[in-house]
């Protein structure tokens, strides 16, 4: 059409990051070994949306089942806050392991 702006194509650089996930926080950071025990721990960069059913913790030798964990509706691209129930457990340092269950990064945990 006359009087019409020309179509001109627009081209530019992205660059995406690789971060790696980072916890930030542990509440309460010791308890009893009988369980029971309620913990947030807040992580930066986790893979984001997440449901409890997308996230695997090991602790100990047990494992945290889906539904004794739950996402903080204050989650977002920058940091995630999970709390889950602490499964009973023998007493001592245990390593926890949180991660996606289904990992596009593989390699990319929390522990």
């Amino acid at each position: 059409k006359i009087g019409s702006p020309p179509f001109m194509a627009v081209a530019f650089q992205y660059q995406y990051l690789s971060v790696t996930p980072e916890v930030q926080s542990v509440n309460p950071s010791d308890a009893s070994a009988a369980g029971g025990a309620t913990m947030v721990v807040s992580i930066d960069y986790f893979p984001y949306p997440v449901t409890a059913w997308d996230v695997f913790i090991g602790f100990g030798e047990a494992t945290v089942p889906s539904s004794a964990l739950s996402v903080s509706s204050l989650s977002s691209l920058s940091n995630t806050r999970l709390s889950f129930d602490t499964p009973e457990t023998t007493p001592g340092i245990q390593r926890v392991l949180i991660l996606p269950k289904d990992c596009p990064f593989c390699g990319k945990t929390v522990s």
